[in-house]
């Protein structure tokens, strides 16, 4: 088993206030010892915001409409008529806001766009990842808040990290939550708890975003499956990572997948140290 590891860190923001506080956590987390040596890189560039058109809007909403299909048979929920009622009532309303709003710039497109800006965000730093010849990349959100245990519990993180790298297996860990297990209804994915705070997932899959980390050769296929599928990137970064590991699933492409339960670190724009950006734009 490798005992050095070099690991890049990565802070997506707005480059508001509150960066500020998050890159102050990346620092300490770069400090850590443990045989790690860390790099902090930062991504906030993002063009002026302008509205997606409804067309783009609408195309962005059936893409995420499909993903529904796919995401409820991944997590073993067929519900056929559900889902068929579910696809007619979309299309009604799909029909009657487009009528009724054609002329207007909703909350709903500034929303779309700026969802696409942050996905962007997560994909430039894993590209930037790539070259660099660190061990794996962990991608963390400025409203990410460190629990006071946080710094102790990552040495566990980093002992997954060892036993995978040397092997060069695909490695996702999700570190932040975000929503709730029961709302995600993916207890079927759900397998072991180990070392007490962390849980294997028979199959991938991510909470949020908010905080995760990826091996070298996950973000390669990544960035692969997304060169297949440039549609992809229109997907919020949530719901892209979903669907990637959806889509290596099916190619037998076998992911190890540990998730931090409860999370070791806090997801802020959910207990509310911080207001997600998404509450302006209900």
């Amino acid at each position: 088993m490798t005992e050095h590891l070099d690991a890049i860190l990565c802070l997506v923001h707005n480059g508001d206030a509150r960066a500020r506080l998050a890159l102050r956590q990346l620092e300490k987390l770069a400090c850590i010892g443990a045989n790690l040596d860390a790099k902090i890189i930062q991504f906030s560039f993002q063009p002026v915001i302008v509205p997606h058109s409804k067309r783009h809007a609408w195309r962005r909403t059936l893409i995420y409409r499909r993903l529904a299909e796919e995401w409820s048979r991944y997590r073993n929920l067929p519900r056929p008529k559900k889902r068929l009622r579910e696809k007619l009532s979309f299309y009604r309303r799909a029909l009657k806001s487009w009528r009724r709003e054609r002329d207007t710039v909703t909350a709903w497109q500034r929303r779309s766009a700026i969802e696409v800006n942050v996905t962007d965000k997560h994909i430039r730093a894993w590209y930037s990842f790539l070259e660099t010849g660190a061990d794996f990349i962990l991608v963390m959100e400025d409203d990410a808040v460190f629990e006071v245990d946080t710094l102790l519990l990552f040495k566990d993180v980093l002992q997954f990290v060892r036993e995978r790298v040397v092997e060069d297996k695909p490695l996702y860990i999700d570190l932040a939550g975000g929503c709730s297990l029961q709302d995600l209804e993916i207890d079927f994915l759900r397998g072991e708890k180990v070392l007490n705070r962390f849980r294997i997932y028979k199959r991938p899959v991510t909470n949020t975003a908010c905080c995760y980390l990826l091996s070298r050769s996950l973000v390669e296929n990544f960035v692969a499956t997304l060169i297949d599928h440039p549609e992809y990137r229109l997907i919020g970064i949530d719901w892209m990572m979903n669907q990637l590991f959806i889509d290596l699933w099916a190619k037998n492409v076998v992911v190890d997948c540990v998730h931090a339960e409860p999370p070791i670190i806090r997801h802020g724009s959910v207990t509310g140290d911080f207001i997600s950006w998404q509450q302006h734009y209900k």
